[in-house]
């Protein structure tokens, strides 16, 4: 039987109603592809000729009128990341056949799609149609569900391919790396070569592993990693990276056996330094997890925030600040007794005037003159990128820490609360711990600010990492969170929202019951709870990127579980405004802004959907669909009221002068032309990394830097042979027929720049600088 095409399904969707034009008339869909009108109208799709228009309308027709569908399937195919869409509802309803095989430790076993297509038929229609495909009483349009599950047949075809292709190939790479050990093992003397070809073929093989395993795999993968790390020890000692000197658990059965001595292993200093940072690369700490969703604001977006955020009335949140001076703060030379002991590497360290004025605005703003349990006390902190809302945030936290010593002490607050005793229901702040969330991108960049604005030893930094299967052990009564000596309040914990997602997925369903508010939680599995962060209870939760929660998913419903144990919310982002209102809705749920939590909202963001619709269609150079935008956005301020604080590089403080006075930055592009033979290895690694990075989003697995790694290591030196060590050179004579480009112009960057204090800056002219 053919293979049915994804054209097939759209086709069907566009034939089932002559007036409607499915699915083109549905505004997800056009965001999706780009095309805003129906597909034959009048209006051209971008990048579309009148002939191309006109031959696509034949073919359409054409199409109509055949009686099989196997000749149907030998036309015309088009992809907007359709299948990519596809397998991201697969992993988010928890029914991606690689979860399925894995769940059965067997990867000969390849699942039914019939089975569990059905249960992600819906997740599909919100992604690829929206609620436009429910029609007005919330039920499937009819010919959707054909439709649907012809796109997610195709697509579980497709991964059953990359599957099989992968095994094959992974089993090649097995096979690769064990004759490197074997060779290895009967070499006499080791060299360096050797040492980087085994490290670099049990790098390939691991890539795969980690994609597809099971329990045999796995036991061989710790058995291969646990020998580079014992030869990494022999050969390197003390220069080998932490982590070589432990085990992967594996069997602990040695696969070489090799011993160093004087005669068996040859090396020069340099490439024992190469090793070492090769197997770094390969298998150290990955500060790159899948964490890299990167948001490029449109230039809509951009827009109104210069015309409708960024208000030329007065910094948004700190209206009343903005006239305060730097009179009545405590520093350690005004009021010594604050600063008895202080800590002997402590290094000098202050804010600046805006970090304070907003720590006083969310200070002012959390706290009530009456208890109210249902208070809201969430603060989108949306200062511009660059002003240190990192900073900002990390004051936050330490102010709450003074206050509850304050408090302990039977000492009065300071000023800003005055007369505001209460936060929610509760005049005395709890001694509860805080939680920060993270893109595994700036993890370590966290940790860094943290150890250096908090002093040494005042508190105790976790960082919590988490597994799809869970980590109950790091909330446990044995765990170095439960039995540090600090005081709960005194202790951070930073995770990543990767870990934050696994925690939740390995405890709750990914989707709601149909018909549930998008702030009820999906309906929890039989696995206990108390071993899971979101059931923990926190003093603050601070959520760095927020907009990348934005979308009604596991990563929305992991943040707002979290935020619901918070007596304090923290929400941090660089671009408050979207795409469209239901996203600033999702930020302003996880807040636990009252009006986000209502009906009305839902209502209203409906009701812009059909504005925005009607806007379109008017032909007036994007005028109505501006005005539109922008009243929403307006409505949008409003409700975020005493809950958001926007200041921008243009900001002034109490003086009048610019919150930060730097130079302006320049950015000088230059574009060099690289070596053929530079051109043509880089060539082949981006098409391999190209390839990994492919297979590990299709099957839903970490993305991480090892994927990629050959082509990172090839950017500043592109070596032909990726599992040998860089040449060594010794003149320049030796270095230009097979020099690095970028290397070249770095040197003679320096030596310009080296030459005094005021040159110039370079120029760029033909590619040549």
């Amino acid at each position: 039987m053919p293979e049915i095409r994804l054209y097939i399904a759209l086709l069907c969707l566009y034939f089932l109603d002559d007036n409607i034009r499915y699915p083109w008339c549905m505004l997800l869909w056009q965001d999706i592809t780009g095309i805003k009108d129906d597909l034959l109208g009048e209006t051209l799709p971008p990048g579309w000729s009148q002939e191309m228009q006109y031959e696509i309308r034949l073919f359409f027709d054409q199409y109509r009128i055949l009686d099989k569908e196997d000749e149907r399937t030998h036309m015309w195919e088009v992809k907007w990341k359709i299948h990519t869409t596809i397998t991201e509802c697969f992993s988010e309803e928890n029914i991606h056949p690689l979860l399925l095989i894995k769940a059965q430790n067997n990867l000969s076993m390849w699942p039914g799609a019939d089975m569990y297509i059905p249960q992600c038929l819906e997740a599909m229609v919100s992604k690829l149609f929206g609620a436009e495909a429910f029609g007005e009483r919330g039920i499937l349009i009819h010919g959707f569900q054909c439709t649907l599950h012809l796109f997610a047949t195709w697509s579980w075809s497709r991964l059953r391919r990359t599957m099989e292709r992968d095994l094959k190939k992974m089993a090649k790479k097995q096979a690769e790396a064990d004759a490197a050990f074997d060779a290895l093992a009967k070499a006499s003397p080791m060299t360096d070569t050797m040492v980087t070809k085994v490290i670099t073929l049990v790098g390939d093989w691991k890539k795969l592993t980690l994609i597809y395993s099971d329990s045999a795999t796995t036991a061989k993968a710790n058995d291969m990693l646990d020998e580079v790390n014992r030869i990494m020890v022999e050969i390197g000692a003390q220069k080998a990276p932490p982590k070589a000197k432990g085990k992967a658990k594996g069997s602990g059965k040695a696969l070489t056996g090799f011993k160093k001595s004087a005669n068996n292993y040859i090396a020069t200093d340099e490439g024992l330094l190469w090793i070492t940072g090769l197997y770094d690369q390969y298998f150290g700490a990955d500060k790159n997890n899948n964490d890299h969703e990167d948001e490029d604001p449109s230039a809509y977006s951009r827009e109104l925030n210069r015309e409708n955020i960024d208000d030329e009335g007065g910094d948004l949140g700190t209206e009343m600040e903005s006239k305060m001076s730097y009179e009545g703060t405590q520093n350690c030379w005004d009021t010594p007794s604050l600063f008895n002991k202080p800590s002997p590497d402590r290094v000098p360290t202050s804010l600046h005037w805006h970090q304070l004025s907003g720590a006083h605005s969310v200070m002012r703003n959390l706290f009530k003159s009456s208890p109210d349990a249902s208070a809201c006390t969430g603060m989108l902190i949306s200062d511009e990128v660059g002003l240190g809302k990192t900073a900002l945030c990390l004051t936050i936290l330490a102010t709450l820490n003074q206050f509850c010593t304050l408090q302990e002490r039977n000492e009065p607050l300071p000023s800003v609360v005055d007369g505001l005793p209460f936060l929610k229901d509760s005049s005395k702040i709890p001694n509860l711990p805080h939680v920060i969330v993270v893109p595994g991108t700036v993890l370590q960049q966290w940790i860094d600010e943290i150890k250096i604005l908090f002093i040494s030893m005042s508190i105790d930094l976790f960082v919590y990492t988490c597994p799809k299967s869970g980590n109950a052990e790091f909330w446990g009564p044995e765990s170095p969170l439960s039995k540090s000596k600090q005081e709960p309040r005194n202790r951070i914990i930073i995770t990543t929202h990767s870990s934050l997602q696994n925690d939740f997925t390995s405890a709750f369903r990914s989707k709601q019951d149909k018909g549930k508010d998008p702030w009820i939680l999906p309906r929890r599995l039989s696995k206990p709870l108390d071993g899971m962060i979101s059931e923990q209870q926190f003093l603050t939760v601070a959520i760095d990127e927020l907009h990348q929660v934005k979308n009604i998913g596991t990563k929305y419903f992991s943040a707002l579980a979290l935020a619901k144990q918070a007596s304090v919310t923290l929400g941090l982002t660089g671009t408050p405004l979207m795409t469209a209102p239901k996203d600033i809705a999702s930020l302003g749920r996880i807040l636990g802004i009252p009006y986000f939590l209502s009906r009305q909202s839902i209502e209203e963001g409906k009701e812009y959907d059909r504005n925005v619709r009607k806007a379109r269609k008017l032909d007036n150079d994007g005028l109505e669909l501006h005005k539109t935008q922008i009243r929403a956005v307006s409505q949008m301020q409003a409700v975020f009221s005493g809950h958001f604080i926007r200041r921008t590089q243009d900001s002034k403080n109490w003086l009048g002068n610019k919150l930060l006075d730097l130079p302006p930055y320049e950015t000088i592009v230059g574009v060099i032309n690289l070596t053929e033979r530079e051109k043509q290895i880089m060539q082949v690694r981006a098409e391999e990394a190209k390839a990994n990075v492919s297979t590990a989003n299709e099957m839903s697995a970490f993305f991480t830097k090892m994927f990629y790694l050959e082509y990172r290591l090839a950017i500043a030196y592109a070596k032909l042979h990726s599992d040998s060590p860089p040449p060594v050179f010794e003149s320049i004579e030796e270095w230009e027929p097979i020099q690095s480009s970028k290397m070249t112009l770095a040197a003679k960057l320096c030596r310009h720049y080296l030459q005094a204090d005021n040159v110039g800056d370079v120029k760029f002219r033909d590619r040549e600088v």
